[in-house]
């Protein structure tokens, strides 16, 4: 769903992005909140890794085993409040179709007619995995999530167990998934920044709320801003690939040529086919 390329220009202590810039990075349910610099920024992020890492190292290696709502308490919830969130339970069902409702556990923050809306933040027990089905004949968390942005106005939502995070966006394949995941666990137990500060530019809560704009009503949420820079990007890559594998498949194939190789392959139309397929 984002290009491996993208994420990585995420990973590093600055990025050139405009909307990756420090100062978007503005809490959107304070309305005292303030644009930080760089340097605000930077604190702001290594003191948000410094907790995390401190509470992974008391509570990650025992999750799975953990109440669901500990699990929550300890882990899942400072989670999202490192990431800048303020979430807020939504015990109500959501209807997705006529034939399906569900109970995503949470929104980002709470409703106001002052703030914008908050994403769907759905938080499961870290013993259940995010493509499994708790109950047979119901959709898995993951299916449920996306079968809700399919037809709704939310074009973003989180998923997480606390072990793994996924951003998931409207997306209507049948067959594949479509979605962006961390892998918590190896973040934290291999002290990973680079992939911190990767999750955390992604997964901020200011990525959820429009771009400043003198048309609000056309204005994207950043990260839709985030998709259509991958997408615009990997298409400007694969207008010249074919070329340059084709490129790629002469040069290669002329660099091993020598003079007793050439003999082998000249008048023998079967040779000359095996040494491409092998190129």
């Amino acid at each position: 769903m984002i290009s491996s390329q993208f994420v990585s220009s995420m990973r590093g202590e600055t990025s050139g992005f405009v909307f990756a810039a420090p100062s978007t990075f503005i809490i959107p349910w304070n309305n005292d909140e303030t644009a930080p610099d760089s340097q605000e920024y930077g604190l702001r992020v290594s003191q948000a890794w410094e907790e995390l890492k401190r509470r992974w190292d008391t509570y990650g290696h025992k999750l799975k085993d953990m109440d669901p709502n500990d699990a929550r308490n300890y882990w899942q919830r400072p989670l999202f409040e490192a990431l800048g969130f303020m979430i807020a339970h939504t015990p109500k069902h959501i209807e997705i179709s006529e034939n399906l409702r569900f109970n995503f556990s949470h929104r980002g923050w709470g409703k106001d007619s002052s703030l914008p809306s908050a994403p769907v933040i759905h938080i499961i027990p870290p013993v259940q995995e995010l493509d499994e089905r708790p109950v047979r004949g119901k959709p898995s968390a993951h299916d449920a999530l996306q079968a809700y942005l399919n037809v709704h106005e939310d074009k973003w939502a989180i998923l997480t167990n606390g072990r793994y995070l996924r951003l998931l966006r409207d997306f209507h394949h049948t067959f594949t998934l479509g979605y962006m995941e961390f892998d918590l666990e190896a973040i934290f137990l291999h002290r990973s920044y680079a992939d911190f500060h990767a999750l955390y530019r992604f997964v901020h809560a200011s990525r959820f709320v429009p771009v400043p704009s003198k048309d609000p009503d056309k204005a994207n949420i950043y990260l839709e801003e985030y998709f259509n820079y991958s997408q615009t990007a990997g298409e400007s890559v694969g207008k010249d690939l074919r070329e340059n594998v084709l490129k790629a498949i002469e040069a290669f194939g002329n660099g091993f040529l020598n003079y007793e190789l050439l003999d082998e392959l000249k008048g023998n139309e079967e040779e000359c086919q095996r040494y491409y397929e092998e190129i």
